[in-house]
């Protein structure tokens, strides 16, 4: 049975992190191996998880100096021996069959370098992430394929990982060199990942404070100055294109925030901040 590498950067979330390991060992998938990394975390992982999870021959425990999310991921990529890898986050869920949905795609579809599934909001918001469907020319000015999408390891060294240089949008920057290399993408119509929404982080999209939206636009345009020659290839001039990136963004960041356009939604959470 295929070998499939989970891998969780974790830095200072001991609320959530064994509920993210314990998900990720609960697949349907039996042949997995989950890779902590612990990177720079204030409160070491032996010191939170229970016995039981230490103790298992395929959870692997790393620690390293802070590098943030792409050094970590990096770093428990190298220490991993799967064939696939998918990386997910400390204070998320994974359903249980969504290794075994990911396998059967790629052994039941050829030409196909990434499968992600669909995926729900839980903690202080619930509800279907609306996530816009994986368009080429929609994709090339803005990301729309999340971070636990399943990928080859082979493709993730041949493509030289994730960029050190990037603490945001890495994920697209690295689904953009996989995809321009090897091909297709497919999204699993099943909600099989849970995108955890914590009380101080309200927001749909982390975009809406100045700073942040800087930081954004800041690795966008770092993403297209690297990636320039597949931008080249794919007939995209990106400075006549300036008028469609925002207005892929506009259309991006709308579909995301459809969820709090239904009325009873807006009710909800209208009672719920009343609550002493």
């Amino acid at each position: 049975m295929t070998l499939v590498s989970i891998i969780i950067p974790y830095y200072n979330n001991e609320d959530t992190i064994a509920e993210a390991i314990i998900s990720a060992l609960e697949q349907t998938h039996e042949n997995i191996e989950v890779i902590v990394v612990d990177d720079g975390s204030d409160m070491p992982l032996t010191n939170i998880l229970p016995d039981e999870l230490t103790k298992l021959s395929n959870v692997k425990l790393l620690r390293q100096q802070n590098t943030g999310p792409s050094g970590a991921r990096n770093f428990g990529a190298k220490h991993g021996n799967g064939e696939f890898l998918v990386f997910m986050d400390a204070d998320d869920r994974l359903a249980s069959n969504y290794i075994s949905s990911c396998i059967n795609v790629f052994t039941e579809k050829k030409n196909i370098s990434l499968v992600y599934s669909e995926a729900s909001f839980f903690g202080n918001m619930v509800g279907k992430w609306e996530l816009p469907p994986y368009e080429f020319e929609t994709f090339m000015y803005h990301n729309c394929i999340p971070i636990y999408a399943m990928i080859k390891r082979q493709h993730f060294f041949s493509v030289g990982m994730f960029d050190y240089n990037l603490t945001y949008l890495e994920d697209w920057d690295l689904w953009l060199r996989i995809i321009n290399r090897f091909g297709g993408v497919y999204r699993i119509p099943a909600v099989l990942y849970f995108y955890r929404r914590h009380a101080h982080n309200k927001s749909l999209t982390k975009q809406n404070d100045q700073s942040n939206n800087s930081m954004y636009e800041k690795s966008q345009l770092y993403i297209f100055h690297k990636n320039f020659e597949i931008y080249k290839n794919a007939g995209i001039n990106i400075v006549d294109s300036i008028g469609n990136i925002q207005h892929y963004k506009d259309r991006y960041f709308h579909m995301r925030k459809k969820y709090y356009n239904i009325w009873y939604k807006k009710l909800f959470y209208r009672l719920k901040k009343r609550r002493p």
